[in-house]
């Protein structure tokens, strides 16, 4: 469609035609990145959507994309005994997944993690739990999570992780969860709401 077309529509001259292929030209130069965020998709902030336009560059791109591809955000990290930890094998494992991002030297973290094993324990086999800690002191964090029995991993980044900005983490402690098929299907409020939204997966 060019500038002669759109201008042999009813009221539209050949200024009104110039204008409008201009406004759609500039269109094309929008911030992908704005574009995500505007679609309002959960979980998906402005710093999300940045990054989303980062890895996929287009908006073809994002589209074509596989279902696993938007529909995980993966995570490697180092456990305890340095071993590296990666989300997506954890969720190839056909369970559902709660992750959950906290700081364990925090005072209220040995209730937080008394909340946590009480539904490890319920689950035991049936869920699995991947624990990201964004504590500051390495050392006081290795000593809190030597003896958790889910899988708890470290982030020497802290609260200023490119994980924080891909899961949109606001407040601490933070909940995600996965489905059985590995896919992000919702956030948990609190560790009560966390034990109803896993019963009913």
């Amino acid at each position: 469609l060019n500038t002669d077309d759109i201008a042999q529509i009813e009221r539209m001259g050949q200024k009104s035609a110039e204008n409008l292929k201009a406004a759609a030209e500039k269109s094309k130069e929008n911030d992908l990145s704005k574009l995500i965020f505007a679609l309002g998709i959960r979980h998906i902030g402005q710093k999300a959507g940045a990054l989303l336009s980062e890895k996929f560059g287009n908006i073809d791109s994002i589209m074509y994309a596989s279902k696993e591809e938007i529909s995980s955000i993966d995570i490697d990290l180092k456990d305890v005994n340095g071993e590296s930890r990666k989300l997506s094998d954890m969720l190839k494992q056909g369970k559902p997944t709660a992750v959950v991002f906290s700081l364990l030297t925090d005072e209220k973290s040995p209730a937080h993690n008394i909340e946590i094993a009480k539904i490890y324990e319920a689950n035991k086999g049936r869920i699995n739990i991947y624990h990201v800690c964004l504590d500051f002191d390495q050392l006081a964090w290795k000593n809190a999570a030597v003896n958790l029995p889910w899988t708890v991993v470290y982030d020497p980044a802290g609260e200023r992780s490119d994980y924080v900005i891909k899961y949109n983490v606001q407040t601490l402690p933070a909940v995600y969860i996965y489905n059985a098929k590995g896919e992000l299907v919702d956030q948990a409020v609190s560790f009560s709401d966390l034990s109803s939204k896993l019963s009913r997966l």
